[in-house]
């Protein structure tokens, strides 16, 4: 390129340059020109660094921002289920791994949207869908009814007093109501969409398992009348007058105890 421009200067100044010479001299320069122009860009695209676009700078802040709302919601939600009395340790494994799964979800589409309406859709289906988990506990309910019906049956297996046919009659009815109470549990819902429709549910179980401890709080104290009164009746050192004494008092004990039973509102109050 040097050695053309020398030969146009020296060429101007003399004024003895043919036509042809000063198109050849104009074509060697035209030529070493663009060839620069040529190599330019790519000296360029070796020296600076391209930076990241606007645009997808903001559409990563806002990814991070829609992934930071989802995880805080995330360990707001874990805690409430974690402090939730009515969920066994397996109610509450599954009902943890479904919001991480559903979290997951979230964040993935996150990822994948491609502007901003996307990703703000993403994130507010994904809280939502998280807030929707409610689990009903129904596993302590159940075991509950299972340990009284057992104690009842150990209760009546142990006396002498009466008949195997009447104990058996006695245990029959509790494992009855055992069956029904655990039927009407089961069938409520395992998962409500808010945490006061959950409420709802879980007093309707807890209703239904405090039914059944009525029954066998009352049962039991009829098993208790059953054999005192069987044992009143074998006392060979009682008169029949003194015998009716008794058993008029005892059926005024167990009056009083089945009205305190139906009027109860908790098992404790039962017992």
């Amino acid at each position: 390129m040097k050695r053309t421009e020398k030969v146009l200067r020296y060429s101007i100044r003399k004024s003895v340059l043919s036509v042809s010479s000063v198109l050849i001299c104009a074509l060697f320069l035209g030529h070493s020109m663009v060839a620069a122009d040529e190599e330019q860009p790519v000296a360029n695209a070796v020296e600076t660094p391209v930076a990241a676009s606007p645009v997808n700078q903001d559409l990563i802040t806002v990814k991070e921002a829609a992934n930071t709302e989802v995880g805080t919601f995330l360990a707001e939600k874990v805690t409430v289920l974690g402090n939730n009395p009515n969920l066994s340790d397996e109610e509450l494994a599954a009902a943890k791994e479904e919001v991480n799964q559903t979290a997951a979800k979230a964040q993935n589409e996150i990822a994948a949207a491609e502007d901003k309406e996307r990703i703000d859709q993403a994130k507010e289906d994904g809280l939502a869908d998280i807030n929707s988990i409610n689990p009903v506990g129904k596993d302590l309910l159940l075991d509950e009814i299972q340990n009284g019906k057992a104690e009842f049956d150990k209760l009546v297996d142990s006396s002498d007093l009466l008949p195997e046919e009447q104990k058996k009659s006695f245990q029959e009815s509790v494992r009855k109501k055992a069956a029904e109470a655990e039927d009407a549990i089961q069938k409520l819902d395992v998962n409500a969409a808010t945490a006061e429709q959950a409420e709802v549910i879980q007093e309707q179980a807890v209703t239904e398992e405090d039914k059944f401890f009525k029954f066998i709080a009352s049962s039991t104290v009829d098993f208790t009348l059953a054999a005192k009164l069987a044992d009143l009746e074998a006392n060979p050192n009682l008169s029949e007058a003194e015998k009716k004494a008794v058993r008029g008092e005892i059926e005024q004990v167990v009056e009083a105890a089945k009205k305190a039973i139906e009027g109860a509102d908790s098992q404790e109050v039962y017992d």
